[in-house]
């Protein structure tokens, strides 16, 4: 059942894919309207899902599922990784690669694969007052806290 970010509770789990480009306005609608139909079907343990789907920043799909204290069970999971994965036989996105890390220096966002981004954090090449998103966590808590990170202090570093 389809329900509002900011409505779930804070330690609903999150799962964050990364798309390398920038998703465009008809990419965008695309998803929009398969997490519709997903979200209307997606069920734990014989319960609805109250979940939603958002993309933030032009390159994060967001996925958040409140399973009102039980955990989702393998199915339910199962049919997140499946959406996603429609996701991208549907629009040619590709949302599964882990080494896809995404910065916003300057104000803009830059993709990079992690390696680089490593090094070029370690040689100081990335400017102290830029971002490096997190997609590892876990909740909307998580997200709320520690999604935008500082460079020095990331994930990464």
């Amino acid at each position: 059942m389809k329900t509002g970010f900011a409505d779930l509770n804070k330690d609903s789990r999150i799962w964050i894919y990364t798309s390398p480009e920038k998703i465009n306005e008809s990419q965008r609608q695309e998803i929009l309207n398969l997490a519709d139909k997903f979200l209307k079907n997606w069920q734990s343990h014989g319960k609805d899902v109250d979940g939603t789907v958002e993309i933030i920043e032009g390159h994060f799909v967001i996925i958040a599922a409140d399973s009102k204290g039980d955990t989702l069970c393998g199915r339910a999971v199962d049919a997140n990784v499946r959406f996603v994965k429609e996701i991208q036989d549907s629009i040619g996105l590709n949302l599964t690669d882990r080494m896809v890390v995404i910065y916003k220096q300057n104000g803009e966002l830059i993709s990079s694969d992690y390696h680089t981004l490593k090094k070029e954090i370690e040689s100081g090449n990335i400017e102290t007052n830029s971002v490096v998103y997190n997609p590892l966590v876990s909740t909307i808590k998580e997200y709320n806290n520690s999604f935008e990170q500082a460079p020095a202090n990331c994930w990464i570093a």
